[in-house]
């Protein structure tokens, strides 16, 4: 504990760090995600922390999700664009609520002309009519 961020971007640590969240209980997992708040975005971006990033997503409870969310959604265009961020974008479409994905969906659908031609960004909207919910599809 501690060092996840620290070792999320290295190239053997970030595997460490996936290991830790597939090994741990789900309590520590939590501990383990909460340590990288407030550098999400740092990590999404990240060639080796990206793949922490959707390791929490998947094993963290969806209401542990709440911050790396919140996180991504205020540059929502950016993180959908971007070659590592927007796997990160991919994994809380497949594992978020609608309520929780409410906003960042709506802030990613004001620029669907733009990422439907960008290299990463039609990926995520591909993601986002497979996996979203209600109004998106």
């Amino acid at each position: 504990r501690g060092a996840v961020t620290t070792m999320s971007f290295d190239r053997y640590g970030c595997r460490v760090v996936q290991k830790a969240l597939d090994a741990a209980s789900p309590d520590v997992r939590v501990q383990l995600g909460r340590e990288l708040r407030g550098r999400v975005m740092d990590c999404a971006e990240h060639m080796h922390g990206n793949f922490v990033l959707q390791r929490c997503v998947e094993k963290l409870p969806q209401e542990a999700l709440d911050f790396i969310v919140e996180e991504l959604q205020g540059q929502a265009e950016h993180a959908a664009s971007h070659m590592y961020a927007c796997r990160a974008v991919q994994r809380l479409l497949e594992h978020c609520s609608h309520e929780q994905l409410q906003v960042l969906v709506a802030r990613i659908l004001r620029f669907v002309g733009k990422l439907a031609r960008d290299a990463y960004g039609n990926n995520v909207l591909r993601h986002l009519l497979e996996h979203g919910g209600g109004s998106e599809k």
